[in-house]
């Protein structure tokens, strides 16, 4: 009985090291590829989901491009269509952090909030 009880709080001991105390969910190594008709967005960061923001101009509202999230850490982003310009650049934030975030902050205060950013000027060729 009493090795019962020792392993169900060790259950829920890890249960909630994992959930309670765990960091925050974090976008990290952002990048941009140029595949002729495409771009592909791609990041590393945890299991969990994202939202995909497309902004231009300072102060202008940002367009949601997470329907084209694709396995987990991948966007597929069409070039064609005028959405996406050379002065665009993109925002990839864990969903459970989009509510917090000010898209229009500087990058530092981006990557406080666990989101990635990167311009199409950025973006490699294929």
């Amino acid at each position: 009985m009493a090795l019962t009880i020792v392993a169900v709080l060790v259950v829920v001991g890890v249960v909630l090291a994992q959930t309670v105390f765990a960091p925050p969910a974090r976008v990290e190594n952002v990048s941009l590829e140029n595949v002729g008709e495409s771009y592909i967005l791609r990041w590393d960061g945890p299991n969990v989901p994202y939202s995909v923001l497309l902004i231009g101009e300072k102060g202008s509202v940002p367009t949601d491009f997470s329907s084209s999230i694709r396995n987990g850490r991948e966007a597929w982003l069409p070039r064609g269509g005028g959405k996406i310009t050379a002065d665009s650049c993109l925002i990839v934030v864990p969903e459970s952090r989009l509510n917090d975030l000010d898209s229009n902050a500087a990058d530092s205060a981006l990557a406080d909030h666990g989101a990635g950013k990167i311009c199409v000027d950025k973006a490699t060729k294929s």
